[in-house]
């Protein structure tokens, strides 16, 4: 009998993943039928770049500042971290887990696991995902005499979407940004479901589809689709969207990923 396929949920930052833990997710598995992914943080020295920053001590890439405290940066647990946690668990509780969540993690989970898997993520429009994510971390840490273009820089990682589909840091540090892309599609390919944050709905009924779950009812957590809230100086929201497709802040290759369409 062929061993059933462990769920994985890639959430990607701002792409509506925690209106899908917090209330599609439990619909459909239990809590003992869940393992999580977890994180860590550490307080960030004068001068030093808030996100993007790769952290040997939790073996990943910084992601967003101040979220638990001033001035700390937060860090996703590494695959490697993750996936021995979860193949320590007892036996008879790793065989009753069905779903991984994987927050904020890269793709790569199934070179560390023996049992096979089943990947499902969801993307969104990055000039959107970037506004987002800069809300977010701006609500809690903003230097009201930078730029846009400062601010942006020093609160979201460019290309997040494409680095965390491309893979682990050590496999595509020598990357070229052509090369992650590539890279990232093709992990996309191997996913049983790619939705999209601005067809939610419809991703959650595929999802359905393909998994077999009950009706994914839920309400949103968290979740917008940005059109420019918050002002910096003088930049009206048109002005934020113009700055942010300039290649400076999102380089050609992530403007295409979400060409991808929902999948199953």
């Amino acid at each position: 009998m062929e061993q059933e396929r462990l769920v994985v949920f890639l959430h990607i930052p701002k792409t509506a993943g925690l209106t899908v833990r917090m209330n599609v997710l439990p619909r459909q598995y239990a809590d003992d039928e869940t393992f999580a992914s977890g994180w860590g943080s550490k307080a960030q020295p004068d001068g030093a770049s808030a996100v993007g920053a790769f952290s040997e001590e939790f073996g990943s890439v910084g992601l967003f500042v101040g979220v638990n405290k001033p001035g700390a940066i937060w860090f996703p647990e590494s695959l490697q971290a993750a996936a021995a946690r979860f193949n320590q668990l007892p036996a008879e509780r790793h065989a009753r887990v069905r779903l991984f969540y994987s927050e904020h993690m890269e793709f790569g989970l199934h070179e560390c696991l023996s049992r096979p898997v089943s990947y499902f993520t969801l993307l969104r429009e990055p000039v959107a995902r970037v506004l987002s994510h800069y809300d977010f971390a701006a609500e809690r840490r903003m230097t009201e005499n930078m730029s846009l273009r400062e601010q942006i820089a020093a609160h979201v990682e460019a290309n997040l979407q494409t680095r965390l589909l491309a893979g682990p840091p050590d496999q595509i540090a020598s990357l070229s940004p052509g090369e992650r892309l590539e890279h990232a599609k093709r992990n996309l390919r191997a996913c049983a479901v790619v939705g999209l944050t601005e067809r939610f709905d419809e991703t959650m009924l595929l999802l359905k589809k393909v998994y077999g779950w009950r009706m994914p009812f839920y309400e949103h957590r968290n979740f917008d689709l940005w059109i420019g809230r918050r002002r910096v100086g003088n930049c009206d929201p048109q002005q934020q969207r113009w700055e942010i497709r300039r290649p400076f802040h999102l380089p050609v290759d992530e403007r295409t990923l979400p060409g991808v369409a929902a999948k199953g």
